[in-house]
């Protein structure tokens, strides 16, 4: 049985994200309207998430323990971020965590109070300085460190167990630096490097053992040229590359990525036509089903 093979060339598109927002955007989670600590106080039901603006807000909370004691999802502003602590301890069916920084204050506190949640699903941590450690240690399946203001990141994330991690916007990051220590890892399968600056597609990032999905929309990629004197036995079923300058595309790429999928590119500016042709015919042969759009 074929695999549909998708080469998707698209000419408009607008971004996924928005002003480096990712799914955690907006003020429902799931089904569940987040709720603010004064709409909390008047709620009779069952509350499941709730937004933390500021220090009063957070006092309300721990206040509040017993009513809130269902809270699955919370989202956290830079102002309210910097007193969370161990009242939050007993929010055992705690889900989802969405925090924004200005600074990196008490963001290493937090990460270790984190640690305690066994269940938590999805972490989102903004605009971070610094990377504080602890990150291996949390059993979230999806990081976001969106917007970050870092540089680099610790070694631990050689090891971190998380699948999905989002990087998006994290514009001041070295990025061959930390595709070095992503490299290794043996549990990322979605990894998003979206807006984060680059210039070229490195192949390293086609040696992470465990990587199925990879998004580097929105970068400043104007060539996708280079071999593969390394087997690329890669995994990477799914390549998002819309809004990028590209205008070179060697087909030596394709024959790195064996079972590459899906493929998104914005094409309008590629200039050697006859190689995005000729492409699209090799993959044509790989696979009979393919569907161009």
């Amino acid at each position: 049985m074929f695999v549909r093979l998708w080469i998707l060339l698209i000419y408009l598109i607008g971004p996924v994200v928005v002003n480096g927002q990712s799914q955690f955007s907006g003020s429902k989670d799931g089904h569940h309207k987040s709720l603010t600590m004064d709409e909390v106080t008047e709620e009779e039901g069952d509350i499941y998430s709730v937004i933390l603006r500021n220090a009063r807000d957070y006092k309300l909370l721990t206040k509040n323990i017993l009513k809130l004691s269902k809270i699955e999802s919370i989202i956290i502003y830079s102002k309210a971020a910097k007193h969370i602590d161990n009242s939050i301890l007993p929010f055992h069916e705690l889900k989802i965590c969405l925090i924004g920084f200005k600074s990196n204050r008490n963001a290493a506190n937090i990460v270790n109070i984190l640690s305690n949640f066994r269940g938590l699903e999805k972490l989102a941590l903004r605009g971070l300085k610094k990377i504080p450690k602890g990150l291996s240690l949390l059993d979230a399946e999806y990081l976001e460190l969106s917007n970050g203001r870092f540089k680099t990141i610790p070694m631990e994330f050689s090891k971190i167990k998380s699948t999905t991690v989002d990087f998006s916007y994290s514009k001041e990051m070295e990025v061959s630096s930390v595709i070095r220590v992503l490299s290794i890892n043996p549990s990322i399968q979605n990894l998003s490097l979206r807006g984060c600056t680059l210039h070229s597609l490195n192949p390293l990032l086609f040696s992470m053992p465990s990587l199925k999905v990879l998004d580097l929309s929105d970068n400043l990629i104007e060539c996708i040229d280079f071999g593969c004197e390394q087997t690329l036995s890669s995994g990477v079923i799914d390549i998002y590359l819309y809004l990028n300058p590209i205008t070179h595309i060697n087909s030596n790429f394709f024959t790195c990525t064996p079972v590459l999928e899906f493929l998104m590119i914005s094409p309008r500016k590629i200039k050697n036509h006859d190689a995005t042709l000729e492409f699209i015919n090799e993959l044509s042969q790989r696979n009979p089903n393919i569907n161009i759009k």
